[in-house]
């Protein structure tokens, strides 16, 4: 069994068609933040799994990234936490 870690994943898609599909698809797995900005609480093969996914979706002209988060309160935006009262989980692989 894997351990679960936290990851922010933020794409960039001007297609709306495919915006929209990728939109659902990460929402089905984690908490909005803002826009195109989700925090996710998955294991490393999980979140293999939905890059791929996600891969089948989106193409060359769009970006799309996830990097690892140690917590969820590392996540500032107007120099306020993102998110409280998460508990710590530690990332590995």
């Amino acid at each position: 069994m894997h351990r679960t870690g936290w990851y922010l994943v933020g794409y960039d898609i001007e297609d709306q068609r495919r915006r929209v599909k990728v939109h659902k698809v990460i929402s089905n797995e984690g908490l909005f933040l803002q826009r195109s900005i989700f925090l996710l609480n998955l294991a490393v093969p999980e979140v293999k799994a939905l890059l791929d996914q996600l891969a089948g979706i989106t193409t060359m002209e769009d970006d799309l990234r996830a990097w690892p988060v140690r917590h969820p309160e590392d996540i500032w935006f107007n120099r306020k936490e993102a998110v409280q009262g998460l508990p710590i989980l530690e990332l590995t692989d």
